[in-house]
């Protein structure tokens, strides 16, 4: 499948885990327009296939149609990153977040033969700055085998329906549901209490299908309910794809940032040091004091102040003033 853009002399080759995705595929090629000639005309394997690159889309298509040449779109026979792990627990994630999405990379690199690859991994849980909401932990990864740099870029964001309740009809369900975003967001439904081998039900996008997996799990629980939670697969997670595209264009930019040293793609930061003074008694805190930028193909690094811009901190993010 191909993106008739405006001419061009160069041609970006952008291999993704499905086909069809022409217009998903643009901010990969925005990525490359801006480093060219870094890496301009190389081919990217995509190793993702829930759909995250709809998500990784750019609002200004004009751009993208006046700066890149022609798309091509591959895609790899039997790409499987869920044997890195699923959200649902079938299969159990081994390595940490950044090795996951650095295998899924390197998977996509395989079957296509490429260089280069992007892939990307999420993360939910208890938010770092406040365990009493959830928090979306989400990391995009772009491995250069010929560099031998990986390119990594994060975003943490409260904005997320991660939760679970129990339930034993889907009319006592329905105020969890309607607050989650269904059926814009998919759920998942399995027995609360779960005896060995019993199926779960994921990917459900409407009343009846819940109501009717609802009535199974809650038979088949040793305690008679079912647990419901969303379906946090991208391609089902409505919230998830805007955090992944706001990701996207961070990773666009950093792309662009060239090392000053070795002038390679995708200087930025790579750390926070924490420490900013407290207001009231002066003692570090678990704010940062500074932030570490560097390149990931060398050793130059810099230290630079931190993007918030405050002097002290308040002395709610002190240990010694607020245990």
């Amino acid at each position: 499948m191909t993106c008739n853009c405006a001419p061009s002399s160069e041609q970006a080759t952008v291999v993704a885990t499905r086909s069809g995705r022409t217009l998903a595929a643009q901010l990969v090629v925005w990525m490359v327009v801006q480093m060219k000639p870094q890496i301009f005309g190389l081919m990217v394997a995509v190793g993702i296939i829930h759909a995250e690159w709809d998500a990784l889309t750019v609002r200004d298509h004009a751009r993208v149609r006046a700066e890149a040449g022609e798309l091509a779109l591959q895609c790899p026979a039997d790409l499987d990153t869920d044997a890195l792990g699923t959200f649902t627990g079938e299969v159990e994630r081994t390595g940490t977040p950044l090795e996951t999405a650095i295998a899924k990379a390197r998977l996509g690199m395989a079957a296509s033969g490429t260089a280069l690859g992007l892939a990307n991994e999420g993360s939910f849980g208890a938010h770092p700055a406040n365990p009493f909401i959830p928090g979306n932990q989400e990391l995009l990864v772009l491995v250069d085998e010929e560099r031998g740099m990986v390119v990594q870029e994060s975003l943490l964001s409260h904005r997320t329906c991660h939760s679970q309740t129990r339930a034993l009809d889907i009319d006592a369900l329905q105020p969890y549901l309607q607050r989650i975003g269904f059926p814009r967001q998919g759920v998942i439904v399995r027995p609360a209490v779960a005896p060995a081998g019993v199926h779960l039900y994921k990917g459900l996008t409407d009343w009846t299908t819940v109501a009717n997996a609802l009535g199974m799990c809650a038979h088949a629980s040793e305690d008679g309910h079912a647990l419901v939670q969303p379906d946090l697969r991208a391609h089902l997670s409505p919230l998830r794809m805007r955090v992944i595209r706001r990701l996207g264009w961070r990773m666009a930019e950093r792309l662009a940032r060239l090392c000053p040293s070795c002038a390679s793609p995708g200087f930025g930061r790579l750390e926070s040091r924490s420490g900013l003074p407290c207001a009231w008694c002066a003692e570090p805190t678990r704010l940062p004091l500074a932030e570490i930028q560097g390149c990931s193909a060398c050793s130059h690094r810099e230290t630079r102040p931190p993007a918030h811009g405050l002097r002290e901190a308040d002395a709610g993010y002190c240990d010694r003033c607020n245990p």
